[in-house]
């Protein structure tokens, strides 16, 4: 006859309770992993510089043996032909960029009453296109650099300014402002950052003085401008945060039905240990306590379905109830032993 293994409820209870023990600590470990560690600060460094050269050149004289001045001298009107402009713009960056940039080059005429005051109002105004738009794109590179010229034939806008003096017979200050307009949009390689930047290089040349100053500006900040890159976001791997989640909801559900099938048991076990010491103390005179079953082999066993049955039996038979607890705190044996029968009340913890 093969013999039949149980496995112990306490054993039972304990593994469900290891097991959601171990779902909970999975599922905290995977949520942890899933948001990671919040990554060192890098530090990417930009650095701008630009350049704006210009030569004048000369109309023919008997007295300047060279074709142009250099820059930052001062200048004779009438014999000023045209005005050579040289720009360069670079960028540079200790990540690699992808660029997406564009410049265009406009000037704007300035006419004004000649008076002793500085908030002059602007007469006339008119506005030339020198260069259009032009665009470009730079992919996985450090550096950028924006490079061109063009030429101010001067006597262009110097006739535009007579003209309109003479016209009007008023005494006016005029000047010609040309604006580079450099914008630049790009994106450091693998940080998905943006960097806009957006250049402007100017140059001022008066048109009706008898000897100019050309003077120069731009908005470019010298030196280096610190980027930092950092992760807005805590979580790292969305999979793993959601597979995290999910294992945290499963062990929370299977940790509280645990808990309530905990909580139901101890009550009943409760239950069961209330009645036994009611009927112990309430019926001791007619009931004896053994510690372990008298030999009954060989006997019928009747079953009664309430301990009152028994006493009814105890009273008819004048034949004392022993009481043997079989499982301490859960199963217990209420019997009455008569020549060749047993008669039993079984009181125990109610399982489903």
């Amino acid at each position: 006859m093969k013999k039949k293994w149980k496995v112990k409820k306490s054993l039972i209870s304990s593994m469900k309770w290891i097991l959601a023990i171990v779902l909970i600590l999975m599922s905290l470990f995977i949520l942890v992993v899933s948001i990671g560690t919040k990554e060192p600060e890098e530090l990417t460094t930009i650095e701008e510089k630009g350049t704006l050269d210009y030569q004048v050149y000369l109309k023919p004289n008997q007295y300047y043996q060279v074709p142009y001045l250099k820059k930052g001298e001062r200048y004779i009107s009438a014999l000023i032909d045209a005005v050579n402009v040289q720009f360069e713009y670079e960028l540079d960056s200790t990540e690699a960029l992808n660029y997406d940039g564009k410049y265009r080059i406009d000037a704007s005429l300035d006419v004004k009453q000649k008076n002793d005051t500085e908030d002059s109002k602007t007469l006339w105004a008119k506005q030339f296109v020198i260069q259009p738009t032009k665009q470009t794109k730079i992919q996985n590179k450090n550096k950028i650099t924006v490079k061109d010229e063009f030429v101010l034939d001067y006597d262009i806008y110097t006739n535009l300014v007579r003209t309109f003096q003479e016209q009007y017979k008023v005494d006016v200050l005029a000047n010609l402002d040309v604006k580079i307009y450099i914008d630049t949009v790009g994106i450091l390689e693998n940080k998905n950052k943006d960097i806009t930047k957006n250049i402007v290089m100017s140059l001022q040349i008066p048109l009706n003085q008898t000897t100019i100053d050309i003077t120069e500006e731009n908005n470019i900040v010298r030196g280096e401008e610190t980027i930092v890159e950092t992760s807005d976001e805590m979580i790292q791997h969305k999979p793993l945060f959601i597979l995290g989640c999910f294992l945290l909801s499963a062990s929370t559900i299977v940790f509280v039905y645990y808990g309530l099938e905990l909580l139901k048991d101890g009550k009943e076990q409760y239950s069961y240990s209330k009645e036994k010491n009611r009927i112990l103390k309430k019926y001791d005179s007619v009931i004896v306590n053994a510690k372990r079953i008298p030999n009954i082999d060989g006997l019928s066993i009747i079953e009664v379905s309430s301990f009152d049955e028994l006493l009814d039996a105890e009273e008819e038979l004048r034949t004392p109830i022993i009481f043997v607890e079989m499982i301490p705190g859960a199963v217990g044996w209420f019997f009455i032993i008569t020549q060749n029968q047993v008669w039993r009340y079984v009181l125990k913890v109610k399982v489903k």
